[in-house]
C-alpha cells in the first residue's frame, strides 16, 4: 500500500483540472510493483566507524592526513529471502564536503562534513573478498536498472552496483545470501585550514539502500 499511496495521491492532483473542464472521459492510472522476494541488509560490528580522538599535532600542517591506511573495515551482509536481482545504492549524505586529494580521484569520495567553513576531509569505500551463495563475486558499477555495467576500484557516490560473477563479461545474476568486506580509506584536511580554536568533529554519513531490478 505504501508504495501505491503516491501514484494515487498523483492521480488525484492530475484529475482535478479534467473535471474542471468537464471532459466526456478520463484515466487514472494505478500503479505499483509486487517483488518475488524480500531483502534485508546489515553491517556486523555496527554501522559507524570511529577514529576516536586525534591531536591535532598528529596530523599534517600543509597536506591531508591518512588515518590508519586501509585498516577500517566493516562486513555488508545481504540476505533475501529467495535468490533475487537487486542493486546497490551509495549515497554520501555530505556531499560538496569533501576535500581534493592529489593523485586520488576527484569523484569517489565521500565527504565528512564542514567545520565553520572549511571541510573536513574525505573518505572512499572499496570492496573485496565479496562472496554470493557461496561462490566469489565483483562489485561492478552500473545504471538504476542494472545495466550498462562496468569494473570499478572505488565507490562513487550516488551511484548504483551491482555483484556479478569474475567472468570477462559481468553477467548479473540472482543471488539470496551476500558477504563482503568494506574497506574505509580516510583524509583529514591540512590543520593549517581547519578552525582548531575548538574541536573537530568528523561527520560522515553515507546511506546504502537495496534497489531490487
Amino acid at each position: 500500500m505504501k508504495r501505491t499511496l503516491p501514484s494515487l495521491l498523483i492521480a488525484s492532483v492530475t484529475l482535478l483540472p479534467a473535471l474542471a473542464t468537464a471532459a466526456s472521459s478520463i484515466q487514472m492510472q494505478v500503479t505499483g510493483t509486487i517483488f518475488p522476494a524480500t531483502c534485508s541488509m546489515s553491517m556486523l560490528g555496527g554501522t559507524t566507524i570511529d577514529y576516536g580522538e586525534m591531536p591535532a599535532s598528529s596530523l599534517n600542517k600543509d597536506k591531508a592526513t591518512v588515518i590508519n591506511g586501509d585498516t577500517n573495515e566493516a562486513q555488508l551482509h545481504i540476505n533475501c529471502s529467495a535468490p533475487t536481482l537487486f542493486a546497490l545504492k551509495v549515497t554520501d549524505e555530505r556531499a560538496g564536503t569533501e576535500i581534493t586529494v592529489q593523485n586520488e580521484s576527484p569523484t569517489s569520495g565521500f565527504g565528512l562534513g564542514k567545520a565553520a567553513d572549511a571541510n573536513i576531509g574525505r573518505y572512499v569505500l572499496s570492496i573485496s573478498g565479496a562472496t554470493a551463495d557461496g561462490k566469489k563475486v565483483l562489485a561492478n558499477e552500473s545504471d538504476s536498472k542494472g545495466q550498462n555495467i562496468q569494473g570499478v576500484a572505488l565507490y562513487k557516490p550516488n551511484s548504483y552496483y551491482v555483484f556479478t560473477g569474475p567472468e570477462v563479461t559481468p553477467n548479473l545474476a540472482p543471488y539470496q545470501d551476500l558477504t563482503a568486506t568494506m574497506k574505509i580509506r580516510t583524509w583529514i584536511a591540512p590543520i593549517s585550514e581547519l578552525p582548531l580554536t575548538k574541536t573537530v568533529k568528523l561527520d560522515g554519513l553515507a546511506t546504502f539502500e537495496l534497489v531490487y531490478l
